[in-house]
């Protein structure tokens, strides 16, 4: 696998992850988001996360573990490491100092705030970028194997990327009131995507067995779905209006949306 053929599948991966930076855009361009706007946003943000772990890394660990000739295991693996991974993601968070800290002063308190919907908006981030990785290993072998068939597949990531880069910006820029910040995070984030066409040009070399790749993917489904469940749709369900069912519908939402973006782009 010579130089030249490496170079279109890289500058395609860097393309797909680049439209991150356009999502980070439209979140910080019109006014500072309301808790209402937030609220929404975090529960979309959540349903986006929740379908891709389940719907798209979960069946793909699977399928490493079939080739792995686990037969009728290789769903219950894959799921049990899902949620191992994700649930010891939790304890840790609990466990880590500053989970739970309650401030006395108003002015304390909005820091307090802020400092938790960061960390939201960085564990997004974190989550995503996980999940570019993998995309871009996707993106850089179908390529490599045929151009038809992965500049679609190309088109598909750019598109979801969009959203996904809007999940990361609205709550940077709602925390640090720093729109040039909240867009290059995002952008940061869909760098991941060629950093996974260089692991797939490692994996060429080392032949990683199907055993390992579906433990990989599997967990970072799990990363996937801890952030969903216990970081963006926590953060959704307290600023939502008392009453109202906003998080629990925008998480449905997100979940529409990006089952349907998939759907058409591939």
């Amino acid at each position: 696998m010579g130089i030249t053929a490496i170079i279109w599948p890289l500058i395609c991966t860097v393309l797909a992850g680049a439209t991150m930076a356009i999502g980070g855009y439209l979140a910080v361009s019109g006014r500072k988001p309301t808790e209402k706007a937030l609220s929404i946003g975090m529960g979309f943000s959540a349903g986006m996360l929740t379908y891709l772990s389940f719907a798209e890394i979960v069946p793909e660990s699977v399928e490493h573990f079939d080739k792995a000739l686990l037969g009728k295991y290789s769903i219950w693996i894959s799921l049990g490491i899902v949620i191992v991974v994700a649930f010891t993601a939790a304890v840790v968070d609990r466990l880590l100092p500053g989970h739970d800290i309650h401030h006395e002063h108003e002015h304390q308190h909005t820091m307090c705030e802020a400092s938790t919907i960061y960390k939201t908006g960085i564990a997004a981030m974190t989550a995503i970028a996980l999940h570019n990785i993998t995309e871009g290993v996707a993106i850089f072998l179908t390529i490599l194997g045929n151009v038809n068939i992965g500049l679609p597949l190309v088109l598909g990531v750019a598109m979801h990327n969009i959203p996904c880069g809007i999940a990361i910006a609205m709550p940077i820029y709602v925390a640090t009131n720093d729109r040039k910040k909240a867009v290059q995070l995002s952008l940061k984030s869909g760098m991941f995507t060629p950093i996974g066409a260089v692991i797939a040009v490692v994996a060429l070399k080392l032949v990683l067995s199907e055993f390992l790749l579906g433990v990989i993917m599997a967990a970072v489904g799990g990363v996937m779905f801890f952030t969903a469940a216990f970081e963006l749709y926590p953060t959704s369900k307290k600023y939502e209006n008392k009453g109202r069912y906003t998080s629990f519908l925008s998480t449905l939402f997100g979940v529409a949306f990006m089952a349907i973006v998939i759907a058409i782009f591939g």
